[in-house]
């Protein structure tokens, strides 16, 4: 005979999660569960219909998209101007807080 209802500890192990990460998403109310007094129990259907409805959709990247996102993250970040700028700081000279230019 199967259980119609599962304890915390049931559904834990179910979803392979840790019992304070389902009580949190019990406390916030983003699990659907029974509360009888202090005792939480969980309908196994319940559960398998909530899974369903966090399903995530795999979406795939274009590799132009890609190839988009590497050349920003470039320009944003100029490894050389920093390299430059610590070797400078190690001989002495001085940059403004600014612009970074010398002084």
């Amino acid at each position: 005979m199967q259980k119609e209802f599962l304890s915390i500890e049931d559904v834990a192990i179910y979803l392979g999660i840790k019992k304070s990460t389902l009580y949190s998403k019990v406390k916030s109310g983003e699990i659907p569960h029974y509360r009888l007094g202090r005792l939480l129990k969980f309908r196994k259907e319940d559960i398998d219909r909530w899974m369903e409805g966090n399903r995530q959709k795999i979406v795939s990247v274009p590799q132009t998209t890609k190839k988009k996102a590497r050349h920003k993250y470039k320009q944003s970040v100029d490894v050389n101007r920093i390299v430059r700028k610590a070797i400078d700081e190690t001989k002495g000279i001085r940059y403004t807080l600014y612009n970074g230019s010398q002084t």
